[in-house]
Formats: C-alpha cells, structure tokens, sequence
C-alpha cells in the first residue's frame, strides 16, 4: 500500500514537472496551433471561392432555362449563362464571372468540357461546384427521387470478407486513415519525448539528489512512477492533436459542399479500440527503455546517441513495409505482430491490410503488456545500481551481473 501510493506520488510530480516544460507546451499545443494557422490560411485564402459566379455556354442543351442549383453548395453564388463563346470569355476579361465552362455540342459523348480563365483560376472547391451543378441538371428530369439520388450520389460499396464478415470497402480507406495517423503520432512520440524520456532519471543523476531519494522510496517504485508519469504526458499531448484533428474533420465535413459524410457506420472502431490499447503498453515500453538507458549511460549525450540504435527496433516496421503490406498474413508480419517493439504499427497495418485471427491480436497484446512490465523491472535494476555508480564506465559483463539481480555489480 504504501509502494503504491509511492508510485503515484513520483507519477504526479512527474507529469506536473513534464507538463510546466516550455518544450512540452509548445509541441502540445504550439504544434496544432501552427497546423491550424496553415490549414486556416489554405482555406481562407486558396481553396477559397473568389466570390465570384462562373459563366457557362451550354451548346449541348443539357443544362435547362431555369437550371437547378445542387443542395449541397447553398453559398456558391449561382453560375451565369451566356449566349455565346465570345460574350463569356469578354465577362472573363472584365472580371464579371471567375471562369467560363463551355460544354460543346457533343458533350454527351466525349464528356469534355472547355474551360476559359483570366487573371486566376476556379478553386477546387469552386470546379467542385461546377460539376455537381451539371449532374445535378442531368438528373433533373428523372421523376423518381430516389432513383436521382442514386445516380447523383452513385453506388456505395461496402464488402466484407469470406472468413469472418468484417466489413472493410468504406471502413478499409477510414480503417487506412486511422493506421496512417498512430504511425505518424507515435513515430513524432518517438522523436519528440526521447530526450526527456532520457532527462527524467538524468537530471537525478548529474545532481546526485537520487541519493536522497532511495533513502525514502524504492528503485521499483519511482521506476514505475517515472514510466506512469511520462506516459501521461503522451497521454495528453495525444489528446491535444487528436482533439485538433477532430475538430478539423467536423469543420470540413459541416461545411456547405463538403463530400465528408458524419455516417458512424464507417468509423472503424475496432480499430480505434485496439490503437488505444496497444499505444499504452507501447509507450510504457519506450518509456522504460529510455529511462533504463538513461540510468547507465554517464551523461546526457552518451544516451542520446546510444537511444538513436535503441529506436531503431521501433523503426523496424518502416523497412519492410512492403512485406508487411503484400503479405498481411505471411510469416514476417505475423512474426513481427509478437515483437514488442514492432507489434503496435504492425498489427495495425495488417488489421487494414487483411484479417487478423483475434487469438493472435490478443496474444500480441499480452507479449507487449508483458514486456513493458518486464522492462520496468529491469530498468529498476539497472537504476538501483547503476544510478549509484556514478562515472563508471558500462560494459558488458556488468549489465549480465545487473540483469541477474546486480548483487556482483
């Protein structure tokens, strides 16, 4: 009892320590922010519409007197029809229409449509418009609604496999997307917080203040209240980004025009699920091992070079990613699905990539819980006596003696 409450106390001030760092707040919450500012900037000044109506000359009579404006696009401002070629390209000149479309006589046939531009071009979400105008113009003499719906929205394809009926089609591009993000958030993880992964027994060490704090806690306990502690702060700076990217996916789907439907049928929440699930062990692990590396590396610098090898095995995945994702089932992934260092991205992939027995998504999980633990274990070893032996030089023979309980140390 008293271990524990140990172990959450070095967790708190740990995470308070981290968390008032201006490094910490600047990743956190300086990195969406700077993000928001670039995403605001496309929108509002290039993806933007200039405000203007496009023209158009319908010489294929596809487009009717009184056309119909598509739902979707409530703020485009109606585009403007104009008798002929030169009448419309003389508005384009005069800045009256941002572009004129010109569907020839055969446009049925060839589907070809000549575009004219002045000064600037039609913004994507502008052309965007455009296309779904003439669609939803095509369509318009269809009597029956949903089968102009159909035709305007066209077939949505959801597949499920032979073995077990899990849904891929939709969910699998969703299901790429979130595999995509947890290897870009764990691998800038990785890049962002090994340094004060290693700083978190460092500081303790070049001070000496870790003389003083063996004589009221154990190595176990602020070695796992170290690992906890840092682990929360990944914890947050992952719910910041995420809340970021949430956000950004309301604002473009809610948007007039948007193509993003909010259909909770295709959030792939397994996945979701099992990416929470394997990141804590993961990041504990990583954790961990950087503190342990810490411990018996004799200054700051030494560790950092000597954890540039240690994430190596984190980088793994990334060398035989076509493998991986020719051959989802093959011996290679499957084996790399139960190393420690590698199960969290691999698995992931492979859950996108095919179908994963869950014995093995289960079995995976326990190697990697057990393996965090393991190396919480070991790294408490090498913090109660190397942390002590402050200056000596590391070697080989002496990390046997440590791993065998460290009494020849």
């Amino acid at each position: 009892m008293r271990e524990r409450r140990a172990v959450w106390i070095v967790a708190r001030h740990e995470y308070g320590r981290m968390v008032r760092r201006k490094a910490f707040l600047l990743m956190t919450f300086g990195l969406p922010l700077l993000y928001l500012v670039i995403f605001a900037f496309i929108i509002f000044f290039i993806a933007r519409g200039s405000g203007m109506p496009l023209g158009y000359v319908d010489l294929a009579g596809v487009i009717p007197a009184s056309p119909q404006m598509p739902e979707m696009f409530g703020r485009e401002p109606p585009p403007v029809a104009f008798p002929d070629v030169e009448s419309g390209q003389e508005a384009v000149r005069n800045g009256e229409v941002v572009g004129l479309y010109v569907l020839p006589s055969d446009y049925l046939r060839s589907g070809e449509v000549v575009l004219y531009v002045g000064e600037r071009s039609p913004s994507e979400e502008e052309q965007s418009f455009f296309a779904e105008f003439i669609r939803c113009n095509l369509v318009s003499g269809v009597k029956d609604e949903a089968v102009r719906r159909r035709l305007l929205d066209g077939p949505r394809y959801v597949t499920r496999t032979v073995e077990t009926g899990r849904l891929s089609g939709g969910v699998h591009v969703v299901g790429l997307a979130v595999a995509i993000g947890a290897a870009v958030v764990f691998y800038l993880l990785l890049m962002l917080s090994s340094n004060y992964l290693l700083q978190a027994v460092a500081d303790e060490k070049a001070n000496r203040t870790i003389e003083m704090l063996f004589t009221s806690i154990s190595p176990r306990a602020l070695i796992v209240g170290k690992g906890l502690g840092l682990t929360a702060v990944a914890l947050t700076q992952l719910l910041s980004w995420g809340m970021m990217v949430v956000l950004g996916f309301l604002y473009f789907a809610l948007r007039p025009g948007s193509s993003i439907t909010l259909d909770p049928s295709l959030i792939p929440w397994g996945d979701l699920g099992i990416a929470f699930l394997f990141f804590l062990p993961s990041y504990l692990l990583l954790a961990a091992m950087m503190i342990a590396l810490g411990a018996v590396s004799e200054d700051a610098r030494q560790g950092q070079q000597l954890s540039a090898f240690l994430s190596l095995s984190f980088y793994a995945p990334l060398f035989f990613i076509t493998q991986i994702i020719t051959d989802p089932g093959g011996a290679l992934a499957v084996g790399l699905s139960f190393f420690p260092t590698t199960a969290f991205l691999v698995l992931m992939i492979r859950r996108v990539m095919g179908v994963v027995p869950w014995w093995q998504v289960a079995l995976s999980w326990v190697v990697l819980t057990a393996s965090a633990a393991g190396m919480l274990i070991v790294a408490a070893r090498f913090f109660r006596v190397w942390m002590l032996r402050y200056g000596s030089g590391l070697s080989l023979r002496k990390v046997r003696e440590w791993l065998r309980g460290g009494r020849h140390a």
